[in-house]
């Protein structure tokens, strides 16, 4: 947290025989901006040049030449910061500051941080990534002609065009890409710009990578190609450009063995799910064979139709397994239950009781047409 008044900057440059400065601080304080958090300082007592704004606290440069920036922080006791001054995107300057203490006393500190910096007309803090995410395309030409890094990444590592592509901003992705933009960076989530442009449903974007010759087979951490993300929106447009044009395969898997069919039908998308069992080789070859459930034909066992289909006219299965479970307060008896149950001996010879638990063993079968159980016999086992 920030004291009221505690926090100030001031810039004195002379440029061209001009001056530019701004004053401004905070007007109250700030409780746990965050991460990447960009600190506004409200209260301008001098902008000379109206370069600072004091609501984005951002500071764009009126006019070319060296500048000076000396900012100053103060925190509140048991706090830990580290505050950054950036120019375009880059990291420049920085201070800690520290007030965590074992001791019984404990009050506020601060610090005070300064930088020297030639820059350029136009430049703005974070303006490039500012202007990626916002899809203004002048403001992002301006950023690199001032020599901004188009490879610069924010805190999850996301670069401006894996941004521009979440928002589905065109032009500004064509533009970064021609001017060398890694088409296939993944941050560390593992998106690419192709599968964030993917998972917001832009499709513009989308096959502007792919024609750009993206990595189209990329894949999430958990193996969900672009094809699973459009599938499981129920993006059927983009779903079909995919398949038809991208020519990206439909019964790709994800690690967990799921396809883009699979995750659409989870969703409840049925146009998507429809289209897809028409393309999937292994649904469209057996769509003829209305009995055949389609979780049955998307198994990977190729014998698993025909086992289904014989299971199907002798009218019964057999079932191998059975789960059981006792649960009970401790010294209860669910050991000594289990034991006689399974005729095992019981070394505590005191134990002759399961308080009054009727134990019975009973053989049944099933009737494969109404599904009920018949009972064939029965005994009590333990009493």
């Amino acid at each position: 947290m920030f004291s009221e008044n505690a926090i100030e900057k001031n810039i004195l440059p002379r440029a061209f025989g001009q001056v530019v400065a701004f004053y401004a601080y905070m007007s109250k304080p700030q409780g746990n901006p965050g991460a990447r958090h960009t600190l506004a300082f409200d209260v301008l007592r001098t902008n000379i040049y109206s370069g600072y704004n004091g609501a984005t606290g951002i500071f764009t440069v009126p006019t070319s030449g060296v500048y000076i920036f000396t900012f100053t922080v103060r925190v509140i006791c048991n706090s830990h910061f580290s505050f950054e001054i950036v120019q375009n995107g880059i990291v420049q300057g920085a201070v800690v500051v520290d007030t965590i203490s074992q001791d019984a006393v404990c009050s506020s500190a601060h610090s005070t941080g300064t930088i020297v910096t030639p820059t350029l007309r136009g430049d703005t803090v974070l303006k490039l990534i500012k202007a990626a995410q916002e899809g203004k395309i002048e403001d992002v030409k301006l950023s690199l002609q001032n020599g901004a890094d188009i490879e610069y990444k924010t805190v999850k590592g996301t670069t401006a065009c894996m941004w521009a592509s979440w928002y589905g901003h065109v032009e500004v992705i064509r533009y970064l890409l021609d001017h060398g933009s890694n088409i296939d960076t993944q941050n560390i989530n593992g998106f690419s710009a192709l599968m964030l442009a993917a998972a917001n449903g832009h499709l513009g974007a989308v096959r502007l990578l792919i024609e750009r010759r993206c990595n189209k087979e990329v894949s999430y951490i958990t193996g969900n190609s672009v094809l699973h993300f459009s599938a499981c929106l129920g993006n059927l447009t983009m779903t079909k450009w995919l398949v038809e044009h991208a020519g990206m395969d439909p019964s790709i898997k994800t690690s967990w063995g799921e396809t883009p069919y699979d995750l659409a039908r989870k969703q409840v998308h049925p146009a998507v799910t429809e289209y897809l069992q028409t393309v999937i080789p292994t649904l469209a070859e057996d769509s003829t064979d209305d009995n055949v459930p389609i979780e049955i034909k998307l198994m990977t066992d190729k014998n698993s139709v025909p086992l289904y289909l014989k299971l199907l006219e002798s009218g019964s299965e057999k079932k191998r397994d059975i789960r059981l479970v006792i649960v009970g307060k401790k010294g209860a008896g669910k050991t000594s239950l289990l034991k006689r149950l399974f005729g095992e001996e019981i070394h505590n010879r005191e134990l002759t009781s399961t308080n009054g638990i009727e134990i019975h063993r009973i053989r049944c079968n099933a009737n494969s047409d109404d599904g009920k159980w018949n009972k064939l016999d029965g005994r009590v086992i333990i009493s």
